[in-house]
């Protein structure tokens, strides 16, 4: 994989990731896999943070967790989780307490620091949109997405991988972990410029998104980047972003939140 890093404002520089090429054209199969983690392995620690990051936790933990955010390039999307995966998922597809953990969020960027946000919470309203819209395929998402961004709460995984990919990270790791979906229409901001409380792992599903992290203003541009399937970007807590997906194209990513704060009993059991 390829890495790049960023420190956060004081806090003790990290060394940046080796830079690792990516195969030429020429390259014989057996050498595009071997730049690819190998497959998840339940029970394995290290196998989750191999799988996003291309290194264990020991290494992660020492040069960048909590500290600068990472983004490692991979040929091809971590997990087995599609636009179409999700689509089938919010229309009922996983059952109705789906759509208890799901939002619809739309930022209209009005002119330069002049945001309107615009969210539908209520079961009822995502059923409605999905419904009068027709969104059941990618290709209507592509046609009649509308703007709106669905954010669902997939709690510890929607699938038999990603469950078991939760809880490798979570034994990697040993605290609270989550994960969430977003898929974003063409031409679309669903959130507005925002820090999170928590890490973030972001999984670059399908299609691209351009992201923008800023300074502690809010204002300043530290970097811009656009993620293509397979990227994964992880991002400390209280770094300020942003996100949006091209004029041509839908967007999916997982965000994977990794909670550093008092770790309880209750979140275990949770």
């Amino acid at each position: 994989p390829r890495f790049a890093t960023r420190p956060l404002a004081g806090a003790r520089r990290s060394q940046p990731g080796t830079a690792a090429r990516r195969p030429s054209a020429r390259s014989s199969a057996a050498s595009r896999r071997a730049l690819e983690p190998p497959p998840y392995a339940a029970g394995e620690s290290h196998g989750a943070l191999a799988r996003l990051l291309g290194q264990g936790a020991d290494a992660f933990v020492d040069t960048s967790f909590g500290r600068s955010w990472v983004l490692t390039r991979w040929s091809s999307p971590r997990l087995r989780f599609g636009i179409q995966d999700c689509l089938d998922l919010l229309n009922g597809h996983g059952g109705e307490e789906m759509l208890k953990g799901v939002k619809l969020v739309k930022t209209i960027v009005l002119g330069p620091g002049d945001e309107a946000f615009e969210k539908v919470s209520h079961p009822g309203g995502v059923q409605d949109h999905l419904v009068a819209n027709r969104l059941h395929s990618p290709a209507d998402l592509l046609e009649r997405g509308d703007g709106w961004t669905f954010t669902s709460m997939l709690g510890s995984g929607a699938t038999g991988e990603m469950r078991d990919f939760h809880g490798g990270l979570w034994a990697a790791l040993g605290l609270p972990i989550g994960i969430n979906a977003y898929l974003t229409p063409p031409g679309a901001q669903g959130l507005s410029v925002h820090a999170d409380p928590h890490d973030v792992f972001v999984l670059q599903q399908a299609g691209t998104k351009d992201w923008t992290l800023f300074e502690d203003d809010y204002r300043t541009v530290q970097r811009e980047l656009t993620l293509q399937p397979g990227d994964v970007l992880y991002l400390p807590s209280g770094v300020p972003h942003c996100a949006a997906s091209p004029s041509n194209g839908s967007s999916l990513h997982l965000s994977v939140s990794v909670h550093r704060g008092p770790f309880c009993a209750a979140a275990l059991l949770a």
